[in-house]
């Protein structure tokens, strides 16, 4: 699905990433943690092709990201940033539908916002179609963008979705049904899922494979089970391991 291989990336001469290399495969979730710093949002951005990386390189489906048609690559993944700023007071519905931006020249206005009611559905806030994003809590902005990246991927099979720190504003049963849709996702269409995540117990019981990052490095790599461990916590943090709660 998407394979990062070997990725480097220098601002200046600050090195972000440093030979980091990852595969996320249709059907799964992989999550993404390590310390603020580490260059996890930045490897987010390679893999959606926001950011074109130093050196190595991000392949979709085998291809080189960057010689994949916008159009096309809006079709087969979606990704959620961490810091989303709207200076409009658009409602929820009219941001959920700005997710079938890219199909606006192939499909009615009206089915594009019949899409975005049924995202806002699945995310839980179909209730709020109607208010103006500004006016929602913090938890109820995720999840209408949620509900965007969703409408973007409207029946598509084999699709990436890439979420950095989807959870950071949501309760705790919020949280949960995130990642059961996304499991939903996995299984019953084949994407994959690429998440941020500080939460260690929530990312060893959600995800599949698991990246650790620190100082742009991959500190280990494998099954969530196998590396999310009281050892490699307390490495990957330098905190005692009686500190470390999985």
């Amino acid at each position: 699905m998407i394979d990062a291989l070997s990725l480097s990336h220098a601002v200046g001469s600050k090195t972000i990433l440093d030979q980091v290399s990852l595969q996320a495969r249709p059907g799964e979730i992989l999550s993404i943690l390590g310390p603020n710093g580490a260059g996890k949002s930045t490897l987010l951005k390679c893999l959606a092709g926001y950011i074109r990386p130093t050196r190595g390189q991000v392949r979709l489906d085998g291809r080189p990201i960057q010689d994949i048609d916008l159009s096309e690559l809006a079709r087969r993944r979606a990704v959620l940033t961490q810091q989303i700023a709207l200076n409009f007071p658009f409602t929820a519905l009219e941001i959920a539908a700005m997710g079938r931006t890219a199909l606006a020249g192939n499909e009615p206005p009206s089915n594009a916002l019949a899409i975005a009611r049924e995202a806002l559905s699945l995310t839980e806030v179909s209730h709020l179609a109607d208010r103006p994003i500004s006016s929602l809590s913090g938890g109820e902005q995720q999840r209408v963008h949620m509900a965007r990246v969703l409408a973007q991927l409207w029946g598509q099979e084999s699709a990436c979705l890439l979420l950095d720190e989807p959870t950071s504003a949501l309760d705790l049963k919020h949280q949960f049904r995130l990642f059961d849709l996304c499991r939903s996702l996995c299984d019953k269409r084949g994407f994959a899922v690429v998440v941020i995540l500080h939460d260690l117990a929530l990312a060893r019981r959600v995800s599949d494979q698991t990246l650790l990052l620190r100082g742009g490095q991959a500190f280990a790599c494998g099954s969530s089970a196998s590396v999310i461990t009281p050892q490699a916590i307390s490495d990957l943090y330098e905190i005692h391991s009686s500190q470390v709660m999985i």
